[in-house]
């Protein structure tokens, strides 16, 4: 009889260490959404605990680096931005890259950052790179309130355009959340992978239209803005915003990599996400 029951037990947790199928996983994710909130908003009352400055304290960071490019690029070097004030086209360049290179950052160290979660309660770990999009949503939109203000100082006009910003927003945050879920999957395995990242964020922003216009790129290095959905986001806000050039159709390339970056980061969650407990 005992011999019996340890065989089934054995059998039972043979039966559960394997990967759910993509539509149980899925459905599990979804079901447990509510975690990624509660993370999320965990996540937003740390960040800005005991600090007087509170959740203004990332809004004054990209005013001071505004400051510092308008210095260098917009005074010494004077850089052509057309009928867009500088300091305005710059602020608009940092606030979805700097949103965009916190995602990357955080949702690529969720896993290892979350050890404490993992090791002690079973749920989707795919939740882990999701809840990171969420808190810098918030220092997002009061920089934005904080442009749309400049705007109107500059007497510049409000378009309808403007409603569309969502939708380029929408591409930084799934794009960001495809590069981190990628990494993190990787992280787990090869440690010194995730350490890669403020390497890669720091070479992307000098290939990022940040704090200089895309009509300054040479032809023959166009492709390395196509590939670069930040870059699609950015010239796509602008856009919105000031009424400069549409951004081409070969922005839409960028979103190539970022599936396969989606897909194959999601897959590697979904077959090895019952073993990084033990992994970490």
């Amino acid at each position: 009889m005992h011999t019996g029951k340890g065989n089934k037990a054995k059998e039972r947790k043979c039966i559960d260490s394997k990967p759910d199928s993509v539509l149980n996983y899925i459905k599990l994710s979804l079901k447990n959404s509510g975690l990624a909130l509660n993370l999320a908003g965990s996540e937003i009352r740390g960040r800005h605990a005991q600090t007087w400055l509170g959740y203004f304290i990332g809004l004054i960071q990209i005013l001071l680096a505004t400051s510092i490019y308008w210095l260098i690029f917009g005074v010494i070097l004077s850089v052509d931005t057309g009928y867009v004030p500088f300091p305005l086209f710059v602020l608009t360049g940092l606030i979805p890259w700097v949103y965009f290179s916190g995602i990357v950052q955080e949702a690529g160290n969720s896993l290892l950052s979350s050890q404490h979660l993992i090791t002690k309660i079973y749920f989707p770990r795919v939740i882990l790179p999701f809840s990171k999009a969420l808190p810098g949503l918030l220092d997002f939109f009061i920089a934005f309130a904080v442009a749309i203000v400049l705007m109107i100082i500059w007497k510049m006009p409000l378009r309808i355009t403007m409603f569309t910003v969502p939708l380029f927003l929408l591409i930084l945050i799934f794009s960001g959340i495809a590069l981190g879920l990628w990494i993190s999957s990787l992280s787990v395995r090869f440690r010194d992978f995730s350490r890669l990242i403020p390497y890669l964020i720091n070479f992307g922003f000098f290939m990022t239209p940040v704090f200089y216009p895309s009509t300054i790129v040479p032809a023959k290095l166009e492709f390395i803005l196509f590939i670069n959905p930040a870059a699609f986001a950015i010239k796509g806000m602008r856009w919105a915003m000031f009424g400069t050039d549409f951004p081409s159709v070969y922005y839409l390339i960028s979103l190539v990599p970022m599936m396969i970056f989606f897909m194959w980061g999601w897959h590697n969650y979904r077959k090895n996400e019952k073993h990084y407990a033990d992994i970490i």
